[in-house]
């Protein structure tokens, strides 16, 4: 069976010369994107009938322009800025002659991920990959430590699991993956992350066990919709098998989720 795919797709190339306002601009974006407050990248693109005239680029940070330059009147730009100030996903704007690609430069998502064992190494390796921040999790020094888990940006022992999350910043912007090595401790982990706004806790372990779980935290003043947050079985079902497999699945879940909250 052959494919006829009928589209037009049009790429505009631009050169960044060392030294330009381009490339100041480039610079700086690419500082930002380890800050922890929220910028705006803007592209404008001018046009002169169908071709462009030129391009511009500005960096908007704090509710003003911090980097480069813009070809707008200043209300204009405070416009944008009050229009803008809170997007999450790709906009665009068209004023007069000209196309402005608004890009949100976002914090990185943060996954805290409780157990350090077989699954949680390539699942640590592969959420780095794909841009979220590392930190494991586990009250075992020999499992949880720097030469398993280079990629993390943090490896915590604790004494136990009851306090694992005791001092832990845990926002709408964090992501919990509970592995630990044992249903106690995943409940013990489990009962912590639903006490807290995470904006996914995802629990390994099968249907059965997650039931058995589910109905001890029901006794124990947990709700429904308490429960309904918690992803478990934990990853898409792709029929994983080996700990590769399910730390794949784990993490597409993972970016499936903040893909869904970043353009909600």
């Amino acid at each position: 069976m052959h494919m006829i795919y009928v589209g037009r797709l049009e790429v505009l190339l631009g050169v960044i010369n060392t030294g330009s306002p381009a490339a100041i601009v480039f610079k700086c974006w690419r500082e930002v994107l380890c800050a922890p407050e929220p910028c705006l990248f803007l592209t404008v693109l001018r046009f002169a009938v169908e071709h462009v005239e030129g391009i511009d680029h500005c960096l908007l940070k704090n509710q003003r322009v911090v980097c480069g330059d813009l070809p707008l009147a200043p209300a204009t730009v405070e416009k944008l800025i009050r229009d803008h100030a809170g997007a999450t996903c790709l906009r665009t704007v068209t004023l007069g002659e000209s196309l402005i690609l608004i890009e949100p430069v976002l914090p990185a998502a943060t996954m805290f991920l409780f157990g350090a064992g077989h699954v949680a190494q390539p699942t640590a390796r592969l959420a780095a990959f794909v841009g979220f921040r590392v930190r494991v999790v586990d009250d075992r020094a020999e499992f949880a430590n720097a030469q398993r888990f280079p990629e993390a940006d943090e490896v915590r022992v604790v004494t136990d699991f009851d306090s694992a999350l005791k001092g832990l910043a845990i926002d709408r912007n964090t992501f919990i993956v509970i592995v630990t090595r044992g249903h106690l401790h995943d409940k013990t982990v489990l009962m912590q992350a639903l006490r807290t706004e995470a904006a996914y806790i995802g629990m390994i372990g099968s249907r059965r066990k997650r039931d058995h779980i589910f109905k001890a935290l029901l006794k124990q003043r947990f709700t429904q919709a308490d429960l309904n947050r918690v992803h478990s079985p934990i990853g898409l079902d792709i029929g994983a098998e080996t700990p590769e497999e399910i730390a794949l699945s784990i993490v597409a879940e993972l970016a499936q989720v903040r893909a869904r909250g970043r353009c909600a």
